[in-house]
């Protein structure tokens, strides 16, 4: 029967803290979802890459011939021989005028294939094919050793899907690449390339690739005359990764920020729940219920919201952030189809981490708290005591102070851990709305290179989001911290209603305690976020701090301000809905 009641006490208190179990759900699933879309974002951009490049089966080795006689038979054959290769295809290349010339097999086009993107494929002597990276449009009429060819196709080579140009031999930017039918145009009798592809797949983007193509070099480094190119010297291949890095490392870095403030709002709101629930816990421990079922209903308050958060921002992170920013890597790459693929480790790893949080929460508020005896469990616990804060001994200061600022400021010290909740998570927002907007500064900064302003504005699309998940977790935090506020002074705001004070009054007298603590976090919040993003700037290797306008700072400050204002909104019909009756006849 005991154990019954207990367990109608347990939906009771589910059913009672409605907002509680709510907020810990959507921190959860805010600081999970983040994490997992963030995490999966690089696989996203490397594994589309390299779906791409399997699909058109590209070469993992490109040898050039330095002589002007290109390769022997006998040197192609001494390559044949090499079991290691699976696949050899013999290339002619021409560069003229800053443009090069494929002369391409495009009738056993298995190995390496152009893949049309745009246009047709090669009808007739007088027709040639386009890269995709080059800027010649359909249907434009060029030039090459005294005729004139129709582009009618656009092509993507593996090797080339940046938005930059290639280079020549000699260092110069390639204008064109272009790609004649050797069906209908003899080429020279000469091979200038040797495209090999070694036997064994694996992804271009992992280091076990890397190992195998170093392994391939050594079989053909006999090779007289001769220059062997791996995808390492490519430059789309080299931006992309570097590319995929740079998200990696932010993925590693911002959720550290999202975890932390989760955790903490976890923490706040189980101990804040524990403690009004006090002499609950001295009645179970009466009622001869164990300190293990005790423990079972706490934990069962922050599990089930945690799991219910980790799943729903499992799957929005996974299947949501990637197709809101693949979109940004146009700005930067020649995409292919995104790819069904997911890295998942990120957000499973946040989700476990956040689950171990919850476990060990519970278990050291509540053990602290049935420390006593129960006799002592049933009696409310004693107020602080009062005494002088330190802007008190500051006469020429305090003495200039208004009644209700004096009041305000000794609640902030007597409530201390409400303070640094408020102030810890009020900064971590700000600091990543900083960081944030700093971020999307450098994507409109007109003064750098060209491929750091095209890769900043792929990073513009990604800032923005941070921006959004930042601002959202201010408000959750700030709505949470003050609706806690709210509750444990129930008695204390039914009193000064009673002492005639106005709704209006009543509502600033708790708002201006945390709109204090909430400039405070700011002023924090905006130091930590200068040296977070010179830090995230510093492995990023673009831009610079100084990049970031004075308004920027405002407007970090103006957005964090914003939702402050907009959680403390949301709580107002709590201040007028109290039950003042109820309040003034709680024991104190």
């Amino acid at each position: 029967m005991v154990k019954k009641t207990f367990f109608k006490s347990i939906l009771k208190t589910f059913l009672e803290n409605k907002g509680r179990f709510l907020v810990i759900c959507m921190v959860v699933m805010l600081g999970v979802s983040f994490v997992a879309g963030l995490g999966t974002l690089s696989s996203s951009l490397t594994d589309s890459l390299n779906d791409s490049y399997t699909l058109l089966n590209g070469a993992d080795l490109v040898l050039k011939s330095t002589s002007f006689k290109g390769f022997t038979k006998d040197e192609i054959e001494v390559i044949k021989k090499l079991s290691f290769f699976q696949e050899i295809k013999e290339v002619t290349s021409i560069e003229q005028n800053k443009e090069r010339f494929f002369y391409w097999d495009f009738d056993e086009d298995l190995f390496h294939r152009l893949e049309i993107v745009e246009g047709r494929e090669i009808l007739g002597a007088d027709e040639v094919l386009v890269d995709q990276v080059s800027d010649v449009s359909l249907h434009e009429i060029i030039s090459f050793q005294g005729q004139d060819f129709k582009v009618v196709g656009k092509v993507r080579n593996p090797f080339y899907y940046v938005m930059e140009s290639e280079y020549t031999w000699d260092g110069n930017p390639l204008h064109a690449i272009y790609y004649f039918d050797v069906q209908y145009t003899k080429a020279p009798s000469i091979v200038t390339d040797l495209y090999l592809k070694v036997r064994q797949s694996e992804n271009i983007f992992t280091s076990v690739y890397e190992e195998l193509v170093e392994e391939g070099k050594s079989f053909v480094s006999v090779l007289p005359n001769t220059i062997i190119l791996s995808l390492s010297e490519n430059l789309s291949f080299s931006l992309a990764k570097n590319y995929g890095d740079k998200i990696s490392f932010l993925a590693f870095l911002f959720p550290v920020f999202f975890i932390l403030i989760s955790a903490l709002v976890v923490y706040s709101t189980i101990k804040r729940l524990i403690e009004e629930e006090r002499e609950v816990i001295g009645c179970y421990r009466s009622l001869g219920i164990s300190k293990g079922l005790i423990v079972f209903k706490y934990f069962l308050f922050a599990l089930i919201p945690c799991i219910i958060g980790s799943l729903a921002g499992f799957f929005v992170g996974i299947h949501l952030f990637p197709h809101v920013i693949y979109p940004a890597f146009d700005a930067l790459f020649y995409m292919p189809i995104m790819t069904e693929k997911r890295f998942i480790w990120p957000g499973l790893f946040t989700a476990f981490l956040m689950l171990l949080l919850l476990i060990f929460i519970p278990l050291v508020v509540i053990f602290r708290e049935m420390r006593g005896a129960t006799s002592e469990l049933l009696k409310p616990k004693s107020p602080k005591s009062g005494k002088k804060i330190w802007l008190e001994k500051l006469p020429f200061l305090w003495v200039h102070f208004s009644f209700k600022y004096k009041s305000s400021f000794r609640n902030i010290f007597r409530y201390k851990a409400n303070f640094w909740m408020t102030f810890l998570s009020v900064a971590g927002g700000c600091a990543l709305t900083f960081a944030g907007f700093g971020l999307y500064a450098i994507a409109v900064n007109p003064n750098t290179t060209e491929i750091p302003i095209r890769m900043a504005d792929s990073f513009s699309l990604i800032s923005l989001v941070i921006i959004l998940f930042a601002a959202l977790l201010c408000v959750l935090v700030i709505f949470n911290v003050t609706n806690m506020n709210i509750q444990e002074r129930k008695r204390e705001i039914a009193t000064l209603r009673v002492l005639g004070y106005q709704q209006k009054e009543v509502c600033l007298y708790i708002y201006r305690e945390i709109n204090l603590m909430s400039i405070l976090g700011i002023l924090g919040g905006i130091l930590i976020g200068y040296y977070f993003l010179n830090f995230i700037f510093h492995f990023l290797e673009f831009g610079t701090i100084q990049d970031v306008n004075w308004y920027y700072y405002l407007l970090t400050i103006f957005v964090v301000c914003f939702f402050v204002f907009l959680a403390l909104l949301l709580l107002i019909h709590k201040i007028r809905h109290i039950d003042m009756n109820g309040s003034l006849k709680s024991i104190e």
